[in-house]
């Protein structure tokens, strides 16, 4: 089984030269994360745990990205497939994180979504990033109140959800991950002529995650993409 070592955020481990470095601020980022035509009032007050669970969601995010299972020759060999990615995250509360049953969901969830073995060490966050950082605002505070959250990639199943739940009188956030300029624009189409149909109940968030010079991203099957998506509903929910 392929073995990684993830540093997040400045973290070090003295005699370990082989590993993935990956930051989202200071001297040595590599990442950035932005979520776009965000209202203030959706996320005020948010708590400390869940911008550590948005952190570490774009660490993983990115390091499945960035680290090759070994290319389409290995696809189905089993462990020779898999990888096992241990991380080291600073965080806010790193005693919540390092409760047990915390460490068992986190690592489960991840291993159903990617097939992949994770572990992860949490040391306290010397440097705090503000979630603000993460934060695009837009300076029109609809009065829209989203009862829903959607997760909108554009394809037929996520338009048929918000359809659904706009027939019934119901108003949504979508939420997009950016990947690409053609799917953007592809995105923003279906959000428009979703607006024109049903005035005033949608709102759209899109996400945008960049890699700076020198990050590759070998990998595209992007199995936790969905884990990425969920922590960000849950942070506009």
């Amino acid at each position: 089984m392929n073995e990684h070592l993830v540093l997040c955020g400045g973290t070090k481990r003295a005699g370990r030269a082989k590993h993935l470095q990956l930051a989202l601020s200071g001297k040595d980022q590599n990442i950035t994360l932005k979520l776009e035509d965000i209202s203030r009032r959706l996320v005020r007050n948010l708590p400390d745990r869940l911008v550590d669970l948005l952190e570490i969601a774009t660490y993983v995010f990115c390091a499945d990205r960035a680290i090759s299972r070994g290319g389409e020759a290995q696809t189905g060999n089993g462990a020779a497939w898999r990888r096992r990615l241990h991380f080291v995250v600073p965080v806010r509360d790193p005693d919540h994180w390092r409760r047990p049953e915390i460490l068992e969901a986190l690592q489960t969830t991840l291993t159903f979504l990617s097939d992949d073995e994770y572990g992860f060490e949490f040391e306290t966050a010397e440097v705090e990033n503000s979630v603000q950082s993460y934060l695009e605002f837009t300076e029109d505070e609809s009065s829209i109140s989203p009862d829903e959250i959607v997760l909108f990639s554009g394809g037929l199943d996520s338009v048929a959800g918000a359809v659904e739940e706009l027939s019934r009188d119901m108003s949504i956030a979508l939420v997009s991950h950016r990947s690409s300029p053609k799917t953007y624009s592809h995105q923003k189409a279906l959000v428009a002529d979703l607006q024109r149909r049903f005035p005033g109940k949608v709102m759209h968030f899109p996400v945008l995650i960049t890699r700076l010079e020198g990050l590759r991203a070998p990998e595209t099957t992007q199995r936790t993409r969905s884990f990425l998506y969920s922590t960000l509903a849950c942070v506009i929910a």
